[in-house]
């Protein structure tokens, strides 16, 4: 029971984290002031109202589809998730969106403490009916554990649980938590007759900051480290129609290196005609959006979207020596196009250099690696050479095709180019671009874009930029079928999503420096209609 558990969990922070919830009306005190009574030494809490009123929307759709299938974390782990709420609910003898709505469609409250062995305290606090409380305690094997301050404290599942209820009038408060790690299910039901003796989360500076980004549907608090100075990071969401919202604030614990404010330019002409477009400054909020937060969500396996993107920025890096790498400037750059044929897609990667004259040389060296690795994979076959141009801006260029005649290496289609180059920045040479892409189209498009002269920066937004991300998920998902990539159930959420965008960047304030970021996830039409049938 303890790895459905585990699924149970994973499954509904998921669909709170990607889809919030419908806006209802809310009273005095806000979702931020519902949280902050909790003991200000918790390391993680999610907290989110009106969860079961998300299924009568097109999010509701567009969530489950992404759940069901897998898109964020892996298929396999998705899998499991359903399975093990399949048979919650077939134990309550309910259908399974009935289950969620009773269970968790009201208020929904989860939070961790890590303890000094390594283990989580974790809690879950979800708001029911009188009704629903009465039926867990009937379906799921309940039993007395002890009477404490007069209320009976209970085991589930053959005492792998602790749970706890508490009625208020028509509502009933369900408090679970794993019996072997319930540090924080004894301090919470302790001080629900006594009154709690601990400083609350409330007072924490960054509880503060995040309830400043306004009401929401939705907030996460996560800490990044073991003492207070370790750093944070807070999430709100926000849902309106078809799209959710998000805001994020950081304290990173440490000085954040020096950005100077710069226009959006570059990335507004690398993800021109791009269905999937990113630059990013090393190391950047990415590392603990993905990362720390990972800790608690479950971290993404190689399967995954999140993973197989992380892992094109960091496999260059990988694949250099430390020389090399000491010529690499801080930013680098990812798009993926559709290709001109309409067979696949094709890709383009930039890596920002100090010198690209040094680096030709090297550079070239390390490139055999990566097609051999490619030949390797997809076990194709190199059919041609070619070298264009003087140095260091020749075009390189290296053909790989399928050993059997008529197959494809998928998501690119029929061949790879890999095709690369290096190449001045216009105002700040010798400094530049080493850039590569999976055929011609895609090194051209992404040449043009990182090292092009831009006539003027009309339109584009100045800031101290660290991450920058935009794509079309539906629409890349059918280039990679057309590619000759089998796609499988794993990656079908993607049909629910037409936009996702997000871009973070430092700021510097009398408290520190702080990371910020603001993003949104926009559901496709047909998703939209769909619902409204």
């Amino acid at each position: 029971m303890q790895s459905v558990r585990s699924r149970i969990l994973t499954a509904i922070l998921i669909v709170c984290a990607i889809t919030a919830t419908q806006r209802h009306a809310l009273a005095d005190p806000t979702l931020v002031d519902r949280i902050g009574w909790l003991p200000d030494d918790v390391d993680m809490v999610l907290a989110a109202e009106g969860l079961a009123g998300i299924r009568a929307t097109p999010l509701g759709d567009g969530a489950t589809a992404l759940l069901q299938t897998g898109i964020l974390i892996g298929g396999g782990n998705q899998s499991e998730t359903m399975k093990a709420w399949r048979s919650l609910s077939e134990r309550l003898g309910l259908p399974e969106e009935k289950a969620f709505d009773m269970l968790l469609g009201e208020r929904l409250v989860y939070t961790s403490r890590l303890k000094d062995n390594g283990r989580n305290d974790w809690l879950m606090i979800s708001r029911t009916s009188v009704n629903t409380a009465k039926l867990v305690r009937r379906k799921l094997d309940v039993a007395p554990r002890e009477i404490k301050h007069k209320r009976v404290l209970m085991t589930l599942e053959g005492g792998a649980y602790s749970l706890a209820s508490r009625i208020d009038q028509d509502d009933a408060w369900l408090l679970l938590a794993p019996t072997s790690d319930d540090g924080l299910f004894n301090q919470i039901t302790n001080a629900d007759n006594q009154g709690h003796n601990w400083m609350p989360l409330s007072n924490l500076t960054a509880l503060q900051e995040i309830g400043a980004l306004g009401e929401c549907d939705l907030i996460v608090y996560k800490s990044l480290g073991a003492k207070p100075g370790d750093g944070w990071l807070g999430l709100v969401a926000r849902a309106k129609g078809d799209s959710v919202s998000f805001e994020i604030v950081s304290d990173h614990g440490k000085p954040l290196p020096a950005v100077a404010a710069h226009p959006t330019t570059l990335f507004d002409e690398l993800r021109d005609g791009a269905l999937y477009a990113h630059v990013e400054l090393l190391p950047t909020s990415e590392d603990i959006i993905e990362d720390q937060l990972a800790d608690d969500l479950g971290q993404p396996d190689s399967g995954s979207v999140l993973a197989v993107m992380r892992r094109l920025l960091e496999l260059p890096r990988e694949m250099l020596g430390d020389d090399l790498n000491l010529i690499l400037g801080n930013r680098m750059a990812l798009a993926v196009y559709p290709k001109a044929e309409g067979r696949g897609v094709t890709c383009g990667v930039g890596m920002e250099a100090s010198d690209v004259r040094a680096m030709a040389i090297p550079g070239d060296a390390a490139m055999r690696p990566v097609t051999d690795s490619i030949k390797a994979f997809y076990g194709a076959r190199e059919t041609s050479f070619s070298f264009v141009g003087t140095l260091p801006r020749a075009v390189r260029s290296i053909t790989l095709m399928p050993k059997e005649h008529g197959g494809a290496l998928p998501p690119f289609g029929d061949q790879v180019e890999i095709t690369w180059s290096y190449r001045d920045s216009p105002e700040h040479a010798p400094a530049g671009w080493w850039i590569a892409g999976t055929d011609r189209q895609a090194f051209k498009q992404t040449a043009s874009a990182l090292t092009g002269l831009i006539e003027n920066d009309e339109g584009a937004d100045t800031g101290n930029w660290l991450m920058l991300i935009e794509s079309r998920p539906a629409e890349m998902l059918k280039a990679f079928e057309t590619g000759g990539m089998r796609t499988g159930d794993w990656l079908r959420g993607l049909t629910a999503v037409e936009s996702f965008q997000i871009r973070t960047w430092a700021e510097s304030t009398e408290d520190g420096d702080r990371i910020r970021g603001a993003g949104s996830i926009r559901l496709t039409e047909p998703v939209i209609a769909a619902k409204r049938r």
